[in-house]
């Protein structure tokens, strides 16, 4: 727990800033295909947006929701491992002391499965579930509300305002991610409503590598200005920390 909070720490010291964009994503035509068979009237103020889908689409889709963009999903997947780290007892369903949502065992995976999914970025082991959404609630502070359009009359688990630890429960949510995948949770798009612009604490670490091809185009001012990498293999350092600390952390 020491180690994450160190690493929180050399996050907030070390990564750069970033400006807030304007989105410039297209819409995903698979969600919208989902919505307009199952929940047609969402699309009449909802429009789900498009993210590459290896792994990062969740991460991906905040990113995009938070900062415009989604090449600044390594960031987001980060504070969500560190939170993860920091704070087990929200996360362990498992643990005597879980402050958590209390239903999340029958559906959430075990804490060691759920950090190692969340230290393992771009791979099939890398899938998000509730909780790390749970998590990314917690680490940007603000109300998330996920979305899985429900089949028949019943309603999924994966639909709720998500109010992670330490947030408000009066707050509205910032964004919504939609699960895409009608009936499963291994991929997410996110799609944003008429709303206010959400300014998250404008540090983040760009994986720059994104930059070209798929379904979102890079503003310039997301990538920066003298082609230095030293934020993107600050992430990885990092990545590489809590990997090596997740056996111990989760093992306690």
């Amino acid at each position: 727990m020491t180690s994450a909070r160190s690493e929180g720490l050399l996050v907030a010291v070390y990564v750069r800033e970033i400006a807030v964009g304007t989105s410039t994503s297209t819409e995903d035509k698979q969600a919208a295909a989902i919505l307009r068979r199952y929940q047609p009237a969402v699309l009449e103020n909802f429009s789900p947006r498009a993210v590459f889908g290896e792994g990062n689409c969740c991460y991906r889709a905040a990113s995009l929701a938070l900062y415009g963009d989604q090449k600044h999903h390594l960031h987001v997947r980060l504070l969500a491992a560190v939170e993860m780290l920091q704070f087990r007892e929200h996360y362990d369903v498992s643990c005597r002391s879980y402050l958590g949502e209390p239903e999340m065992d029958s559906i959430s995976g075990t804490y060691e499965q759920l950090v190692e999914a969340a230290t393992t970025p771009s791979s099939s082991a890398g899938y998000a579930e509730l909780m790390h959404i749970y998590a990314n609630s917690a680490a940007f502070d603000v109300v998330i509300s996920s979305v899985m359009p429900a089949i028949g009359v019943t309603s999924s688990p994966y639909t709720r305002t998500v109010f992670g630890r330490a947030v408000r429960r009066t707050a509205s949510p910032a964004f919504t991610l939609m699960w895409s995948m009608a009936g499963s949770h291994d991929k997410s798009s996110n799609f944003v409503p008429q709303r206010e612009d959400i300014r998250p604490e404008p540090h983040s670490i760009s994986d720059d590598s994104d930059n070209g091809g798929g379904d979102v185009t890079a503003t310039a001012h997301d990538v920066t200005a003298d082609g230095d990498t030293s934020t993107a293999t600050s992430t990885m350092n990092s990545y590489r920390r809590l990997t090596a600390q997740r056996t111990t952390t989760t093992g306690e």
